[in-house]
């Protein structure tokens, strides 16, 4: 239930909010550096977390040296080939294949440049392409992560001048595209993905003697030019970059007339100057690059009027350490019974956790009951079919469909193991009919890439006679196709498995291999070619009965429980595509394994049902976890009508991962029981008829840290009244908005 009260507060908490979120400048002292200079690049290196800068000039010196920055030093790496030494090159990181792309840009004594080259974090790769833009200086260029190309704009063209035409790289080759609009003719423009709303954003340039300030966005179709009620004016050689934590382009400098040094954010909507505390000095020439994994738009040289070029490195964001996620037991009017070895997937076109089959112990046997969770309660699903009864078996949901997919299982033995494949639409389960299909099997895995529209399943425990299996098969909606790939896994059941979209490869660990006592630890990938793996510097321990999922805001695989050798575990382990870490957390899930995980991209939470120690109990890791305890009595939690009096206490449990948001404690005094309507960016409020002179009475409160005591206040109360307080999670940083509210006490002052 959510009340009317805090969505007042909420509009409210946004002025103080809004006040209190200008990010600032700040400027990082380095050990090392690159040499002062204009007219480099930088592109930030998600998988290995490292901004990579190329190229530059301070004149009449021409710079082709390769650096990386990790948030503390600035280190030069030394590649056994490079581009050529040279100026205003484009320069992007693809993320989906780990390679930083470099093309075109101005060499002396040679001219403008159209080559293309790839650096992988070891050595720059030049690559052959059949067709390509023409040779060029200071064209814009960016990585649309979504479409999974390099979309590159305009330049100075030799022989040409000033181009408009719009080209994409997807790996093995540039395409020109033709748009029925397009901007006009430029150089020294800027362009920045906005990976929230899918948009190529660019803004100004130079068109001499023409300086722009309009802006255009680009959906992979077309180029639409934005109105805006304010913009930065014109200017050339600026910098932006997509800050993806606040959902904002930044945009910082440039010349025309005069050197700037504003900053300017834009939301999609319009532009707005941001006024940091401090700011460096103005100018234009540098470079920027956003690094994703510490949420600082990183800034690197250019020249300064008075100075002339410069080589030091400022961040941009919030100047705030984000405290880490914890875990938040929920409790829901109803559930499905206490299970183990049964799958979750999330639908997120309905926004809702599936929940199918499993084992309900000896006295209940292997179910095949369906289950929704839409993150405030479970609601059983009747369907006019259905797989049978099973545990063990594999479910993902296969977002280019919009469908459930279940693959095998097993009906209470390995001697009843399935190989049918289900799909559910939110509606019924269809079985499907496949020309070809993996073999019966049970404690497979399975994940969907998203990039590829794969269903993607591994190994699995064939039955006594055959054992664990190794075999890797991709299903497409209609058929299943296995896959031979030159390095493969160790046969293995029980291991975990998951897609991490923003790197665009499958991951999975551990897992229990036949014929060896101990379960293993090892981390694997698989891109849609072949498996790789991966050395990691502190690996979690052996086991199997693990889950994992991926969390696509915080970039990050999230593990959680398994067992081995009689030990059951309650760990929360972290991968980011480089390193395991393990996540200290307050108040974890009992030890367990065979439980179901599923991620809610809407809410941002990991969901975990069930398991073999784990009941009936529903557990949400993630960012705006947030409980709301009686300081009388912890018991009552979630309960109504036990009495209060001035002077006790309400304790909030929580836990928050955007720098800057807060918690607001609301009450409401003697409001009606009424339903809830959905009031868009603000999930649920409360709604209702409030008796006239007791609607918003209440306060509000600032939470400085989790587990905080506020004292019920004195003076508002009359004897009888009937109180119902909730915790109200505010995050005006995150795009977009993310508003959360807790349980809500009842109860009565006397």
């Amino acid at each position: 239930m959510k009340h009317l009260a805090a969505l007042l507060l909420v509009a409210t908490a946004f002025i103080t909010s809004a006040a209190a979120q200008t990010p600032d400048w700040r400027e990082i002292t380095t050990a090392s550096s690159p040499s002062a200079g204009i007219d480099h690049v930088m592109a930030y290196d998600s998988a290995r977390q490292k901004v990579v800068l190329f190229g530059g000039i301070n004149y009449p010196n021409y710079f082709n040296d390769t650096w990386e920055y990790d948030g503390v030093n600035w280190t030069q790496v030394t590649t056994a080939s490079s581009p050529s030494a040279g100026i205003n090159h484009a320069m992007v990181y693809d993320s989906a294949r780990q390679k930083v792309v470099l093309f075109g840009g101005f060499v002396s004594g040679v001219g403008n440049l159209n080559d293309t080259w790839e650096y992988d974090g070891v050595n720059w790769t030049e690559i052959t392409t059949t067709s390509s833009p023409s040779a060029r200086d200071a064209p814009a260029m960016v990585y649309d992560s979504v479409r999974g190309k390099v979309v590159l704009f305009g330049g100075y063209a030799s022989g040409v001048g000033f181009v408009n035409d719009t080209w994409e790289y997807d790996g093995v080759n540039w395409t020109q595209v033709t748009t029925a609009s397009s901007p006009s003719a430029r150089e020294n423009h800027e362009m920045a993905y906005d990976s929230v709303r899918g948009k190529v954003v660019m803004f100004g340039g130079d068109h001499y003697p023409i300086y722009l300030n309009d802006t255009w966005e680009y959906d992979g179709v077309n180029w639409t030019q934005v109105t805006t009620a304010s913009s930065p004016s014109a200017r050339w050689s600026h910098k932006m970059a997509y800050d993806r934590a606040r959902g904002k382009v930044v945009l910082f400098g440039g010349l025309y007339p005069n050197q700037f040094n504003d900053t300017w954010e834009y939301d999609g909507v319009n532009w707005t100057e941001v006024t940091p505390a401090s700011s460096m000095s103005t100018r234009h020439r540098h470079a920027m690059a956003y690094d994703s994994a510490r949420g600082k738009v990183v800034m690197f040289g250019g020249t300064v009027n008075g100075v002339g070029y410069v080589n030091d490195t400022w961040e941009y964001g919030l100047n705030v350490d984000p405290p880490a996620a914890d875990w938040a037991e929920i409790t829901t009017a109803s559930s499905p019974s206490a299970r183990r070895a049964h799958t979750m997937a999330y639908d997120s076109a309905r926004q809702k956790v599936v929940l199918f089959g499993g084992n309900g112990g000896s006295s209940v046997g292997v179910v095949n009951d369906t289950w929704e969770y839409d993150g405030a309660n479970w609601t059983l699903v009747t369907t006019a079919s259905s797989p049978s009864a099973r545990q063990l078996h594999g479910m993902v949901y296969d977002s280019g469909r919009g469908k459930v997919v279940l693959f095998g299982g097993d009906g209470g033995s390995s001697a009843t193991s399935e190989n049918d494949t289900w799909e559910y639409d939110g509606v019924n389960w269809t079985l499907v009919t496949t020309a070809s299909s993996p073999s019966a099997r049970g404690k497979h895995t399975m994940a969907y890439d998203s990039a590829r529209g794969k269903v993607v399943m591994f190994g699995g425990f064939g039955g006594i006679s055959i054992g664990s299996l190794n075999d890797t098969w991709e299903y497409d909606g209609v058929n299943w196709t296995e896959v031979t790939t030159t390095s493969i896994p160790i046969a293995r059941q029980g291991q975990a498995m998951t897609y991490d979209s923003v790197r665009g490869k499958v991951v999975m660990f551990g897992g229990f291999a036949s014929g060896i006592i101990n379960a293993l630890n090892d981390t694997w990938e698989y891109d849609g070619v072949n498996w790789t793996q991966i050395t990691t510097a502190n690996p979690p321990s052996a086991r199997d009965g693990h889950t994992m999922a991926y969390d696509s805001v915080r970039g990050k695989v999230v593990m959680f429980g398994g067992y081995r050798s009689y030990n059951y575990f309650n760990d929360t382990r972290e991968y980011d595509g480089v390193n395991w870490t393990l996540v200290p957390t307050v108040s974890p899930p009992s030890t367990r394994d065979e439980h179901a995980m599923a991620y809610d991209s809407v809410r941002q939470k990991v969901v975990v049902f069930g398991g073999s120690h784990g009941g009936d109990e529903t557990w949400e890791y993630g960012c705006g976890s947030l409980a709301l305890i009686g300081g009388l009595d912890p018991a009552v939690l979630g309960t109504a009508n036990f009495s209060m009096t001035s002077g006790d206490t309400l304790e909030f449990n929580y836990g928050h991962c955007v720098p800057g948001s807060f918690v607001v404690l609301t009450l409401n005094i003697n409001e009606p029981v009424a339903t809830t309507v959905e009031i868009p960016g603000f999930a649920q409020a409360w709604a209702g008829s409030t008796p006239t002179g007791n609607m918003a009475t209440g306060f509000s409160t600032i939470l400085p840290a989790p587990n905080t005591q506020v004292a019920v206040p004195a003076g508002i109360f009359a004897i009888g009244d009937t109180c119902r307080w909730q915790a109200v999670y505010l995050d005006f940083v995150s795009a977009p908005w993310l508003v959360i509210a807790s349980n809500v006490i009842e109860t009565t002052y006397n």
